[in-house]
């Protein structure tokens, strides 16, 4: 399997301190030239709301072609001396464009198809021991029990075929839809002298106005994932990626002497989680008035905002030596929480997760760290 790489890029300096830049790049990636030579594939899924491993059966689709991938940027920097000190601002719009991505076929369409929450009977990706199965589900054919499918039973009775009873599940690997994301990448810096040192200030962020994936059919011609908007949700439980529409953080320094103080902040716009924020999907933790109460852990999006601190002392009289003092989640900042199985939370609000990467779990630390180069 082959395809094309190339690259064209160019900048241009309309004044001093006055420039525009633009690039387009494709690129792409082939299978693995032994993918599917070794026929089905036994592996096992952990599934954190059944608390177990379940058994796998991967299957290479046949047919597949290398994803396709094409990348732009257009941007303007402006640099210019500004009440005596420099600035540098710089606007960039980007787009990437990712075509027949090679995958696995995800679990959460499959659970979402089968498996149903025993007191709301509403669909849930991420099954617990408890919830019953539907025996005429469209994707019933990629999933193995124990017994026989059973749903005549009540959706309460011991006889109904639950998630405690799920045994294998069907994958593919295969050319799924891909995606498409643009969005806006802005910097500003200054830098001026005060007093006897300098002050810098900086905000940089990133806004992301598209991200769209586009859906797919399993290799039978049967719709697996339809395209969907996923702009400020979670997408752990239907492919994708975790897509905050904000991101960004603002600095503000000082250097004297060999001194040099920094405190920074970092900004994520909130997002919604896929599965936690219908609350049918979710178990009740009791009634009111006879009205069920639903666990409201992570099914909100929240925004995540902490602070930094760096202190850095250049040794006077040793070359090369650095002294650093870091006290980083200066405010103590939760992570974002996650009621998410994926990302450590439990439908059940039985296990309280958060998003890996999405905040500071260890909250306050203190750093000490001594650099010598030689």
């Amino acid at each position: 399997m082959v395809g094309n790489i190339w690259k064209i890029a160019g900048k241009y300096d309309l004044r001093s301190d006055l420039s525009f830049r633009a690039s387009y790049s494709t690129n792409f990636q082939a299978p693995p030239d032994d993918l599917g030579a070794s026929g089905d594939v036994q592996g096992t899924a952990y599934v954190s709301t059944l608390l177990r491993n379940v058994a796998t059966t991967t299957r290479t689709a046949p047919g597949i072609t290398p994803e396709d991938d094409q990348a732009m940027n257009i941007g303007v920097i402006y640099a210019p001396e500004l009440f005596g000190g420099q600035l540098r601002a710089s606007l960039d719009f980007w787009e990437i464009i990712i075509d027949k991505e090679v995958g696995d076929t995800a679990l959460a369409q499959v659970f979402g198809s089968v498996f149903r929450n025993p007191t709301t009977n509403a669909a849930t990706t991420s099954p617990t021991s408890t919830s019953v199965a539907v025996c005429n589900a469209p994707f019933i054919g990629l999933v193995t029990f124990t017994e026989p499918c059973n749903d005549t039973a009540a959706l309460t009775d011991t006889a109904r075929t639950t998630g405690a009873d799920l045994l294998n599940v069907f994958r593919f690997t295969l050319n799924t839809g891909g995606f498409i994301t643009n969005g806006l990448d802005f910097s500003v810096d200054y830098s001026h002298d005060l007093g006897p040192g300098t002050i810098n200030a900086a905000l940089s962020g990133t806004t992301v106005m598209v991200y769209k994936v586009k859906g797919y059919a399993l290799p039978d011609g049967t719709p697996y994932q339809a395209s969907f908007d996923g702009l400020a949700w979670a997408n752990l439980t239907r492919g994708g990626t975790i897509m905050p529409r904000w991101r960004g953080n603002a600095s503000l320094g000082y250097s004297l002497d060999n001194h040099r103080f920094n405190l920074r902040a970092n900004y994520i716009s909130g997002f919604r989680d896929d599965t936690g924020n219908f609350t049918g999907q979710l178990t009740p933790t009791g009634s009111v008035g006879g009205v069920l109460q639903f666990p409201k852990f992570g099914t909100k999006p929240k925004d995540y905002l902490d602070f930094d601190f760096n202190y850095i002392l250049t040794s006077p009289v040793w070359e090369d030596l650095e002294l650093r003092l870091s006290i980083l989640n200066l405010t103590d900042k939760d992570p974002v929480p996650a009621q998410h199985s994926a990302a450590g939370g439990a439908a059940g609000n039985t296990r309280l997760g958060y998003y890996p990467g999405y905040g500071n779990p260890r909250g306050r630390q203190l750093e000490i760290g001594v650099t010598k180069k030689f």
